[in-house]
């Protein structure tokens, strides 16, 4: 697309002396320069207890999908929490249980409490909760992980499930490493409508809980209606009913959110908002780490605001939802202004 656009290039090589690197960066005719420092590492082995010590770790993350016969990637890892009391080099790494293992080396160019990612690798051989040890230095802390067994055939028809204990979980592209994790747990009345609680553990913007309903081919959600736009933050805060899918829609099938007059945002003047929804595709295939669906919704999502009098404009925030037949949410990719926000993949998921 045209406009602003963020290109993330990856580094190749090892540093050979510390000090001040210019590099300059070009694309055609055009060039600028960045500066990278490299730092001296320290001499010898550091001293530190990873945070647990000898019992289970405190405040591990265990990021990514684990899936039983699938490899672990980039994406699965182990964050653990180290106090180091004397600079240096480092080697931390788990035994291997159920056909894979975690390890992490480097060192502290400080002292104090600092995170350490162990990368993991191998595969999972079958499903179940694997128990790890974390050694490294003359400490060590225990930490679980889960295996599932990823795809699970269902015969639910619904593009947008909403059976309790269904789970999806998504690798966030966008911030590598991280998973985001829904499950439907439970249910709420609003007036005299029924919605699905969807609990959300995102570890990027926080954990929440979000509603959801079914009615004949159409699915709600009861949000804060200024969810999909950053453009605009109303205070305080109005819910509303949001048809954000249709599972009949076929391609160019269209429609628009209510618009709410007069209602104030952060900024104190008053602002109107309304979405545009769009199939752009449907009855389409979907690769998505992997593994291929079929019978996919794509709905597009394009917010436009207006002050009382003036006539309505685009945020310029974009964002494609990529919904399976009997699977649900399988793909999430939202700009603004060409800029990349929000990339979600489906890893594992199980609908009941």
């Amino acid at each position: 697309d045209t406009g602003r656009v963020l290109v993330r290039l990856a580094g190749t090589g090892t540093p050979a002396a510390a000090g001040s690197n210019n590099f300059t960066v070009s694309l055609g005719s055009t060039s600028c320069s960045v500066s990278i420092t490299v730092q001296t590492p320290p001499v010898g082995p550091a001293s530190y207890t990873l945070d647990g010590d000898p019992a289970a770790c405190i405040s591990a993350n265990v990021q990514g999908a684990f899936i039983k016969g699938t490899s672990l990637d980039s994406n699965n890892f182990i964050q653990v929490n180290v106090n180091v009391t004397t600079p240096g080099t480092f080697s931390i790494s788990t035994n291997t249980v159920n056909g894979y293992s975690f390890s992490a080396s480097g060192f502290f160019t400080t002292t104090g409490e600092q995170i350490v990612t162990l990368k993991g690798a191998g595969t999972p051989a079958v499903a179940g909760l694997d128990g790890f040890t974390l050694s490294g230095n003359s400490s060590a802390c225990t930490i679980p992980v889960t295996v599932t067994t990823g795809y699970v055939p269902v015969t639910n028809g619904d593009y947008f499930p909403l059976t309790y204990q269904s789970y999806w979980h998504y690798a966030d592209i966008w911030n590598p490493g991280y998973t985001i994790k829904r499950d439907v747990a439970d249910s709420v009345m609003i007036g005299n409508v029924l919605y699905k609680i969807m609990e959300e553990q995102n570890p990027v913007t926080g954990d929440n809980q979000q509603m959801y309903r079914k009615n004949g081919y159409d699915y709600y959600e009861y949000i804060s209606i200024d969810k999909y736009t950053a453009s605009v933050k109303y205070a305080p805060q109005i819910k509303k009913d949001l048809l954000f899918l249709k599972e009949d829609a076929v391609t160019g099938t269209a429609w628009e959110s209510p618009q709410d007059t007069g209602l104030l945002s952060i900024s104190g003047q008053p602002v109107v908002l309304k979405y545009t929804f769009r199939c752009t595709a449907a009855n389409v295939g979907k690769t998505i780490q992997g593994k291929s669906y079929q019978n996919v919704i794509v709905i597009q999502v394009r917010p436009q605001v207006r002050s009382l009098t003036d006539v309505w404009s685009e945020t310029g925030e974009i964002t494609d939802l990529y919904y399976a037949k009997g699977v649900g949410l399988i793909y999430a990719y939202y700009t603004n202004v060409g800029f990349i926000k929000l990339h979600w993949e489906l890893g594992s998921y199980m609908v009941n």
